[in-house]
């Protein structure tokens, strides 16, 4: 439940507030069922969420049986446009590690959670568009490495990022 906790931390910090993907973001909320004004989560929020994402993962992987190599090719996208690991100009390997793992969870649960706004994989590519363009054009990755380490209760978590999205 970290890693949900994290993400829906993240997702509280643009929804609403970011003209691209805010939008995107209270959809995502509304569909897990938050929309109240509190940064945090309860343990039974958290699992309700968690049985909510599942859910609505399987429904992707029907509508999008190829959903695990279209997102490992959009991350090698966003690796080679951020020249990573140098994201940001910095040469810390292990932030930009947190970062790229977070934003592949944070993909997955924001088209998870906008699941009501698509049907089909052009619908699903509308939703990942406006949610790549916060990612690449924001401070995103400033503010997730923040909530990383601000939440996380260790270095390993990163792990459960990447596991998240399967």
């Amino acid at each position: 439940l970290a890693v949900l906790r994290m993400l829906h931390a993240a997702m509280r910090q643009f929804a609403g507030k970011n003209r691209v993907a805010g939008t995107l973001g209270i959809a995502a909320l509304e569909y897990y069922g938050d929309l109240r004004p509190h940064q945090s989560i309860s343990d039974e929020q958290a699992e309700e969420m968690l049985r909510r994402y599942r859910a609505g993962q399987a429904r992707l992987r029907e509508i999008l049986p190829s959903w695990d190599v279209q997102l490992l090719r959009l991350l090698q996208n966003h690796m080679f446009y951020n020249n990573f690991p140098h994201v940001g100009g910095s040469d810390d390997g292990l932030k930009a590690l947190w970062g790229l793992s977070f934003a592949a969870a944070y993909v997955s649960f924001m088209l998870v959670g906008c699941t009501p706004l698509w049907n089909n994989e052009t619908q699903a590519v509308d939703v990942l568009s406006p949610v790549f363009r916060l990612i690449e054009h924001s401070d995103f990755k400033y503010r997730v490495v923040r909530t990383y380490r601000e939440m996380s209760d260790g270095p390993g978590n990163w792990l459960q990022l990447v596991a998240f999205c399967e």
